[in-house]
């Protein structure tokens, strides 16, 4: 992964670790180095703080350490709340644009319905607010990978076309066009047992002998996932390549023993 997808990814988090640990109170104090993910490098830590400070979402506190303590910000409130509630305007965007394809008469034809024309209809909006153009990219390749549309060619601006498969229809002519079971293509796998292999992994990282890098990525993922599995809608997207990340950096110690025995306590992928 990039740096800068990881330093993204490691700020995001972060913040959302905050909000949990102040319930979302503007006055009280968190320590980022209490953070379950911190890098073993604590120069990237004081980074991300760094960044959600200029970025205006936290604000430092008595300070201790480079990393804090610190305090939300109201903007850093509102942040973490948009950021938690991703995952179900993400399915309500699923749900929306599915429905919407299918009452496009040229959603059935090779061409393929305008997805811009989505703007002009009340499907466009989630919680009052317009779908962003990351979200409508979103739902759209999540319902082509479940194979419920296809996805012509893109415009210059971004603007693609959309078609309706034999599936697709299928679904939302069987009612399956809500958000709650839109959820089925994206299950998550056995929850418990996924717990308990990243649980055992970060036990034995001491024992890995795992390069730095990768022990500080396998911290972090399963900081992701021990944050995505305990909420009420966890992101699957997330889920799932934070899980990547872990089998990966166990794979890649080239068949080492232990490693291949957690790799083997690992819950298959849903199909």
């Amino acid at each position: 992964m990039p740096a800068m997808r990881t330093f993204e990814r490691l700020s995001r988090d972060l913040l959302l670790w905050i909000h949990d640990q102040a319930g979302a109170d503007t006055k009280k104090t968190v320590d980022p180095d209490d953070y379950p993910g911190r890098d073993a490098d604590p120069e990237k830590l004081a980074h991300a703080v760094a960044y959600l400070t200029r970025q205006g979402l936290v604000e430092p506190r008595h300070r201790r350490t480079l990393s804090g303590p610190v305090t939300l910000t109201p903007v850093g409130v509102d942040e973490a709340v948009r950021e938690k509630a991703r995952p179900r305007r993400l399915r309500r965007a699923r749900a929306n644009l599915l429905r919407w394809t299918y009452d496009q008469p040229d959603a059935r034809l090779s061409s393929g319905a305008d997805v811009t024309n989505l703007a002009r209809d009340p499907r466009s909006l989630i919680d009052g607010e317009m779908m962003t153009i990351d979200e409508l990219n979103a739902a759209a390749r999540d319902l082509r990978d479940a194979g419920l549309v296809v996805i012509g060619a893109q415009d210059m601006n971004g603007g693609f076309c959309i078609g309706l498969t034999d599936a697709g229809v299928t679904c939302v002519e069987q009612g399956y066009d809500d958000a709650a079971s839109l959820i089925a293509p994206y299950a998550l796998p056995d929850v418990p047992g996924l717990l308990r292999f990243v649980r055992a992994t970060c036990q034995a990282l001491p024992v890995l002998n795992l390069p730095g890098d990768a022990a500080a990525a396998v911290r972090t993922a399963a900081a992701t996932l021990e944050s995505e599995l305990s909420s009420e809608l966890p992101d699957s997207d997330r889920v799932r390549g934070a899980t990547a990340t872990i089998r990966g950096a166990l794979a890649a110690t080239g068949g080492d023993a232990l490693a291949a025995a957690l790799l083997a306590t690992a819950p298959d992928e849903p199909r």
